[in-house]
């Protein structure tokens, strides 16, 4: 694994770990960072993360919007680590196989746009009433049949 201290950059890679290290992203480009360790880092642009599976965020600063679009990869469950960026304010796990949703996305306190389209979600739970910055949810093309 590559080892990146201290650093401007404008792109990440994936399988490297960075340490104090300062982010400047182009606006709107995803980036896929599956395996990548990322220590007292700060990320100064909006970010669209692609792939986490791996990653680790230890002390890091989000000055821009986080997104993750984890959408069409085939998923039958939220990844747990989705659960810990408590900075994310878009998440798109639409076009995956997901039927079932998890207490955790209370945590989330900071999303406001969550895109559940097209999986296989049966109900909605009421966890999701304690998201208050949510303002928009598309739970289109599911098995709703009950909102509890």
């Amino acid at each position: 694994m590559q080892k990146i201290k201290g650093k401007s950059l404008q792109k990440i890679e994936g399988a490297t770990t960075y340490e104090r290290c300062s982010f400047y992203l182009e606006k709107g480009s995803k980036c896929g960072v599956g395996g990548s360790v990322f220590g007292g880092c700060s990320f100064r642009s909006d970010v669209i993360f692609a792939d986490l599976e791996g990653c680790e965020f230890i002390n890091c600063g989000f000055y821009g919007k986080l997104e993750l679009d984890l959408s069409g990869k085939k998923l039958v469950e939220t990844p747990s680590h989705v659960f810990q960026l408590q900075n994310l304010s878009k998440l798109n796990l639409s076009y995956n196989k997901i039927s079932e949703l998890f207490p955790e996305f209370a945590q989330l306190q900071n999303l406001s746009e969550l895109y559940l389209s097209f999986n296989k979600i049966n109900k909605l739970l009421p966890e999701f009433g304690q998201l208050q910055n949510l303002s928009h949810l598309n739970i289109s093309s599911n098995d709703l049949f009950q909102l509890k």
